[in-house]
């Protein structure tokens, strides 16, 4: 498979990708997650106290295998050393992305009582606040620590076998 049949299978539809980490005590661990790709690695977020995020900051490797379940049967295996990031504007970046490829965008207009669309504010009441995409159906606040309080996005770049 090229690199660019490679993207292509990894961003075709909504296939989720299988995580494997290791334990603390040597015994595997496998998840599914959402991912996609930026440029040739494959981002993901996950809570920084899992089993995924202990065990990704531990051993700071993961591999992540993606599949078709229907013949063919292809799949795609990345492994690599992790980069993991705690920026709250980098997290809403990509669960925004991530929300969208597998739950589809979503865009919300706050209206006040008499229908009409409301700029950056709930009805003049409250701080200002901007509305995204949602990963869950329900609007998200963008504007501080409370969105993504533990978790963290990681970056498993593809490593090329030898």
């Amino acid at each position: 498979m090229t690199d660019d049949q490679r993207r292509a299978f990894l961003l075709d539809g909504t296939r989720t990708g299988i995580l494997a980490t290791v334990r603390r005590d040597g015994r595997p661990h496998a998840a599914p997650i959402w991912f996609t790709l930026d440029g040739d690695d494959v981002i993901f977020t996950t809570g920084a106290d899992t089993v995924k995020g202990r065990n990704l900051r531990r051993t700071g490797r993961a591999l992540v295998v993606v599949d078709e379940s229907t013949p063919p049967f292809d799949f795609v295996t990345v492994e690599g050393a992790v980069e993991i990031s705690e920026d709250l504007d980098e997290m809403l970046r990509w669960a925004t992305v991530l929300g969208g490829r597998y739950m589809g965008t979503l865009t919300y207009v706050i209206r006040d009582s008499y229908g009409f669309p409301v700029d950056d504010t709930l009805g003049g009441f409250g701080p200002p606040m901007r509305y995204l995409q949602t990963v869950c159906g329900a609007p998200r606040h963008a504007g501080g620590a409370h969105w993504f309080p533990d978790s963290v996005t990681v970056t498993v770049p593809f490593d090329q076998p030898a």
